[in-house]
């Protein structure tokens, strides 16, 4: 297997934008050839990749410099041997007794259900922002949804009518814990969760932050 270019949910999701802005309306049939264009068009390419392997805070420290989630290794003639993934590497912080806040981004992009947020809103707001996690707040709850839920949902059902449902039918649960917690915790918990970002806060002092496992790669490329 050779690497020609990386495709990332980001990439999947910005295609799908591009498309809704070209043709106003979002019909099956557009749908439905968003889903079969070649990944070739739409990955980037050439892929970052390494031509000998690395230790694991080498690694996060190159996947966090270049903002990606996945860095192949390949050999002299391009051909993949290995590659890092930003989830498997939390691994390395199971032990790890650092406060999880220190990596964790405040204050959160959070939407409400009054205002009946839909799922291009979601989607549009991640490409904007830049991230890949959104929270909502339901009643006295906190909800979450990450990009590759998103595009599964839509995928699904490509309809118009499913870009235009209202989120919280897709959100799930967030994962709470107290805002003290300890990046080992954070780490164990990481590989399980589909989300892989925990919601840490403080009900005294109604803090809120959210680390994902983008986060962990700079607690792994700043371990002691």
């Amino acid at each position: 297997m050779f690497v020609h270019g990386v495709l990332s949910p980001r990439d999947i999701a910005t295609k799908l934008l591009e498309i809704h802005e070209n043709e106003g309306l979002l019909e099956e049939r557009v749908l439905k050839n968003w889903l079969t264009i070649p990944v070739s068009e739409i990955a980037r390419k050439p892929a970052i990749a390494l031509t000998r392997s690395v230790n694991v805070v080498e690694a996060a420290k190159l996947m966090r410099l270049n903002k990606i989630g996945l860095l192949p290794v390949v050999d002299n003639v391009g051909k993949l041997v290995n590659c890092y993934e930003e989830t498997l590497l939390t691994i390395y912080l199971v032990n790890d007794t650092r406060p999880a806040k220190e990596y964790a981004t405040a204050n959160p992009l959070t939407l409400s259900t009054s205002d009946k947020p839909t799922l291009l809103d979601a989607l549009a707001i991640m490409i904007e922002e830049g991230i890949r996690h959104v929270l909502l707040e339901k009643d006295n709850s906190i909800d979450i949804i990450d990009i590759n839920s998103l595009l599964l949902a839509i995928a699904r059902r490509p309809l118009e009518g499913t870009l235009l449902e209202k989120l919280e039918k897709h959100t799930r649960p967030a994962t709470i814990l107290p805002i003290d917690t300890k990046l080992g915790t954070i780490a164990e918990l990481m590989t399980l969760l589909p989300e892989r970002a925990v919601v840490l806060t403080n009900q005294r002092d109604h803090e809120k932050m959210i680390i994902t496992a983008r986060d962990l790669l700079k607690a792994i490329s700043e371990r002691p």
